[in-house]
């Protein structure tokens, strides 16, 4: 018996309206981010398996490897901030384990329907997605906002474009690397290492920033 190609027809469950697949099998809703749906696993999971500049970097690095050097950086050049501020930069993109680091030119230029028909830009969507990891994790909403966490994330992509031989030298407006972190460097890890140390540093900052410390 032949089959024909119009007798393939893909018919979704009610469910999938808005949602993707995570690491834990919950789900998640990008365009209606739910406090319920947030895994640490799947934050986890997403940030180690996801790679920064499309994975076009001669070095292979991962978000995860990218948010643990924000955090280091934010440690050494502002250690008066505190370890709330420390998790922020660690937590940053955390938006990209459901969304995917998608380079500048493109997420400039992507708009994202919301359910309820109002069209925002895919970096007010993230925006959403951050915010609501905030609350399932019970920190401040706005922790990716703070000056530290977007001055330690400039100063990382200038540590990466030194590190990457096919990125260094090229026009990004990139500022100056501090001497007091000149010896922060990438050291590209597999997935699995990333997604040990990024798990390993987040409980750990989680513990003490909800001690107090």
């Amino acid at each position: 018996m032949s089959v024909r190609p119009s007798d393939i027809v893909l018919r979704r469950p009610p469910r999938w309206e808005g949602w993707i697949p995570t690491f834990s099998g919950r789900g998640f809703h990008p365009t209606a981010p739910q406090v319920e749906e947030v895994r640490v696993e799947d934050i986890v999971r997403g940030v180690a398996y996801k790679y920064r500049y499309g994975g076009h970097s001669n070095l292979p690095i991962t978000v995860a490897e990218h948010s643990l050097l924000v955090a280091d950086i934010i440690e050494t050049l502002w250690p008066e901030a505190g370890q709330a501020k420390i998790l922020a930069g660690l937590l940053h993109d955390t938006c990209e384990s459901y969304t995917h680091d998608i380079q500048a030119p493109v997420r400039a230029a992507i708009k994202v329907v919301l359910p309820s028909g109002q069209t925002i830009s895919w970096g007010d969507m993230e925006r959403k997605v951050n915010q609501c990891i905030g609350r399932a994790l019970g920190i401040d909403p706005d922790f990716y906002s703070a000056p530290e966490v977007r001055a330690a994330d400039h100063l990382a992509a200038a540590i990466e474009q030194q590190a990457c031989d096919n990125l260094r030298g090229q026009k990004w407006g990139l500022p100056a690397i501090p001497p007091e972190i000149a010896h922060l460097h990438i050291k590209p890890m597999s997935s699995v290492q990333a997604a040990r140390r990024f798990e390993r540093r987040m409980k750990a900052l989680l513990t003490k920033v909800g001690s107090g410390g």
